[in-house]
């Protein structure tokens, strides 16, 4: 009985908003590619660690696979387009993208289809996703500052609910029973059912998934400051994170962040701009790997005791050791990175042609890797009722201690020409850049020496009989010339050709280039002839 008129406004905003692209920007409007970007509001509520995982739902054709929650290894795996591992680029740079604390992020795009990746070549086929951090503002010389932290408890949800040692007895008494074998089934007797009932140490009832999936804290803390004027624009962050396991208080990841993005204008056609990155990070966790502890979890029997009433920690056959001293003795894992990034761009308007500017860009990315792993000898308990006695044994004959130190260092040179003008209701942009990147692997070194006489985790007291090092290095580089041309008329009638020449080490020297080109063409409708279309389609 009622009528509405609806009536679709085009969005100006939407239209004028600028996208990262390859190399650039453009604006939405001009765009024929398929691209999709999410802004870091939408990200940074989310309680999660990484960029990785921030993006999981967000942005279509993008789907993120996490395969443990093992704090500091929680990152996911990326499928873009069903493409695994796609090229992740920071502020146009490959990176370390996971260690990046979320509150410096502005935005990330994502480049899916064959003309939107072809700028960067063979290492763009997996599609490209561009991460862009944040920048100073004109604030007309004020400074503003910024505190937000957050506290969080993390706790497994969706476990299995075990059944509890006499459960499981009943059970397998009764299928003795059916399956008539009637000695096994009578030598589960209701006193012995009882006493598991109430757990003792000769008659156990051990609820693992209790023991050890506790509930553990996360917390974050950011510090911003951003501020400007028409001479210089800063924003400098400040982050701090820890995750905690639940397994144990001494098992966590902790990161530390600092980002500094300087933008100084010295003249009105000059911008000099300086990035940077630091990161260091720290896992520790026991002898044992988080999947190995919840596979024990797993496989443990309720009806094997965990910890004796006397505070001795029990032997498990089930699972070939002691849970507990897996989880809180036994040594230790330590991993630690070192994290460096630094970029110099220099920006340059030409006065003599309108719309031509030159641009320079050096950035220098490190990451040191530092990891020790020591395991020694624990002892475990074997309870003897007969005789009322906790006999002692140990697992693993010997300390083991290995150490390694890794430096990785690339770096890489941009030299850019761009161009961007109109003409009437002809509009043209294009740019030219030539990219070089070199590096690798600056140092490998690991050692291992096992027979400790004293349990002290240095490699110069364990045996010089039985050590053991390697070391090895590794260099490689890869550069390439990228073109891309935007045409459009009327902002209806678009055409993109773009391309890249591709040089890289990984083949041999007749076949290390390539050429990568792709033509995009697309047009804009009007709303009358979106509706009529709209109109059409409803009738049919």
């Amino acid at each position: 009985k009622h009528t509405l008129n609806v009536i679709m406004k085009e969005d100006d905003k939407l239209l004028d908003e600028v996208v990262v692209v390859g190399y650039g920007v453009q604006k939405r409007v001009n765009m024929t590619g398929s691209v999709a970007s999410v802004k870091s509001e939408k990200m940074t509520t989310m309680p999660v660690a990484n960029v990785s995982n921030a993006l999981g739902g967000r942005v279509s054709g993008l789907v993120t696979q996490q395969a443990t929650g093992e704090p500091g290894n929680d990152a996911s795996t990326l499928y873009l387009r069903g493409n695994k591992n796609p090229l992740v680029l920071v502020d146009g740079i490959e990176s370390e993208y996971n260690m990046i604390n979320m509150e410096e992020v502005e935005s990330v795009t994502l480049l899916k289809d064959a003309s939107a990746v072809a700028p960067y070549g063979l290492k763009g086929a997996n599609g490209v996703v561009l991460i862009t951090t944040k920048r100073g503002g004109n604030t007309q010389g004020k400074i503003s500052f910024n505190y937000n932290g957050e506290f969080g408890w993390q706790k497994p949800t969706n476990t299995p609910e075990f059944m509890s040692a006499a459960e499981g007895l009943r059970l397998k008494k009764q299928a003795y029973e059916m399956d008539g074998m009637k000695d096994e089934a009578n030598a589960i007797t209701d006193e012995i059912l009882a006493a598991h009932e109430q757990g003792t140490d000769a008659y156990p009832n051990t609820n693992w998934v209790k023991n050890y999936m506790n509930t553990s804290t996360s917390q974050k803390h950011n510090i911003v400051l951003k501020g400007g004027n028409d001479l210089i624009k800063a924003y400098v962050a400040l982050g701090y994170m820890k995750q905690g396991s639940m397994f144990s208080d001494d098992q966590y990841y902790r990161r530390y962040n600092v980002r500094a993005n300087l933008d100084l204008k010295p003249t009105k056609t000059t911008t000099v701009s300086a990035d940077l990155g630091l990161v260091y990070d720290r896992k520790r966790t026991n002898s044992s790997s988080a999947e190995a502890a919840m596979l024990n979890i797993y496989r443990a029997k309720a009806t094997e005791a965990d910890v004796y009433s006397n505070g001795l920690p029990a032997f498990q056959s089930s699972i070939g050791g002691s849970m507990y001293q897996t989880i809180y003795g036994g040594g230790e894992k330590r991993n630690e990175n070192n994290y460096q990034n630094l970029s110099l761009s220099v920006n340059q308007e030409l006065p003599f042609i309108k719309g031509l500017s030159v641009k320079g860009l050096f950035n220098m990315n490190r990451k040191d890797t530092y990891s020790k792993n020591w395991g020694h000898p624990y002892e475990y308990y074997v309870y003897d009722a007969a005789n009322n006695k906790y006999n002692k044994s140990e697992l693993q004959s010997d300390a083991d201690l290995s150490q390694s130190t890794k430096v990785n260092a690339y770096y890489t040179v941009q030299g850019y020409l761009n161009y961007a003008n109109s003409f009437g209701n002809h509009n043209i942009s294009g740019l030219f850049v030539y990219e070089r990147r070199w590096g690798g692997r600056k140092i490998d070194y690991s050692a291992r020496r096992t027979q400790f006489d004293v349990s002290i985790p240095e490699l110069d007291m364990g045996s010089k009989n039985n050590q053991y090092n390697s070391g090895t290095s590794s260099a490689e580089a890869q550069d390439g010339f990228v073109f891309r041309v935007n045409y459009d008329y009327a902002q209806k009638y678009l055409i993109e050709l773009a391309g890249r020449y591709d040089r890289t080490y990984q083949y041999a020297p007749d076949r290390r280039a390539a050429f990568f080109p792709s033509v995009s063409l697309g047009w804009r409708i009007s709303e009358e002839a979106f509706l009529k279309d709209i109109h059409i389609i409803d009738n049919l």
